[in-house]
């Protein structure tokens, strides 16, 4: 994916956008890549033999915890790629 999106996979945010400090690169190819592998994850697990609970307690966490951000992140550089177009 890294290679169809070229020069826009890389963009700039801030770690803690409580305090100043200066932005750091990342990559939209890797944001969408730890969505999909956390999802793909959460749906393997409901063929597991876990309890349901604790299957959904998991999934909240994974995206509480992890894909959350990386999914906000991601959603702004598309919506500001679209904007520009």
């Amino acid at each position: 994916m890294k290679a169809k999106l070229g020069d826009l996979d890389t963009y700039w945010s801030i770690f803690d956008p409580t305090k100043s400090q200066k932005s750091v690169p990342n990559s939209l190819s890797q944001d969408l890549a730890e969505i999909y592998m956390d999802l793909r994850d959460a749906i393997k697990s409901t063929k597991s033999v876990e309890p349901i609970d604790d299957v959904y307690w998991q999934w909240r966490f994974g995206f509480r915890e992890h894909w959350a951000r990386h999914a906000v992140e991601a959603l702004k550089v598309v919506l500001f790629i679209s904007r520009v177009a």
